[in-house]
């Protein structure tokens, strides 16, 4: 396919819908020779008109991100779109932020935006988010607070990644309260997200009863303490009635 000649035409044209049609096209087999149409596009055309291709100029990005380390040029481009985008947009600049992860390293930008999505509303972009936390080997205490949070989600592919990414990442009960302490994350945990956690962590009375030591030894506020402790005895009892 000779897409400088239908690149021509779209040029000339204006045509917006044949313009996401080319970008598909394009993402099919994805060539950094059409980072050259892409940065046109991006130059040329006005916000209004580039709003109107932006998912599939995102999408040809995340494509051919897989496959090369993009410039920092198209990488600063989608961080900055991810702001004033509509969630659809947001979602496909996470999925794409995922694909591109395995070419290149981020900048401070992009994580900004990964680790906020976390916080996001719209399931499917916290979805999309936790695949790329999927693939790392470290994540830093304060985001792992913000990933337990997500204990409480009622959608089930979620709250799987988020048990899966949580046993990989907190190996021991010293690490568990040690993320629980800073920052004095355990304020941020409902009853319900206590209850997944300690289920999630525990499968015995043994390790349980020392978990729940480390709480009663610990600087906690109180009444959040009390909160944790209740959790941990109702646990616990059925842990023995088990035994």
């Amino acid at each position: 396919m000779n897409f400088d000649k239908i690149f021509k035409r779209v040029k000339e044209t204006g045509n917006l819908t044949e313009i996401n049609d080319f970008l598909l096209e394009l993402s099919q087999d994805p060539k950094a020779d059409g980072l050259k149409y892409i940065k046109y596009f991006i130059t040329n055309l006005n916000s209004t008109q580039l709003d109107q291709i932006l998912l599939n100029t995102i999408y040809f990005l995340g494509e051919l991100g897989q496959k090369v380390a993009l410039e920092d040029y198209f990488l600063n481009f989608i961080n900055q779109q991810f702001y004033h985008s509509d969630r659809w947009v947001r979602d496909e600049i996470i999925k794409s932020l995922r694909k591109i992860q395995n070419s290149r390293t981020f900048p401070k930008e992009s994580w900004k935006i990964i680790e906020g999505a976390l916080r996001e509303d719209y399931e499917p972009i916290v979805n999309s988010v936790l695949d790329i936390f999927e693939q790392l080997n470290e994540i830093r205490p304060e985001i792992i607070k913000e990933i337990i949070l997500l204990l409480d989600s009622t959608n089930n592919k979620i709250k799987q990644k988020v048990q899966e990414i949580l046993e990989r990442n907190i190996n021991n009960k010293e690490e568990l309260v040690s993320i629980l302490t800073l920052n004095e994350n355990y304020k941020s945990l409902t009853k319900s997200c206590i209850r997944s956690l300690v289920i999630l962590f525990f499968q015995s009375a043994i390790t349980l009863e020392q978990f729940r030591e480390s709480i009663e030894k610990s600087n906690w506020e109180e009444s959040k303490k009390v909160e944790f402790l209740k959790e941990i005895d109702t646990y616990q009892r059925i842990l023995l009635r088990g035994i």
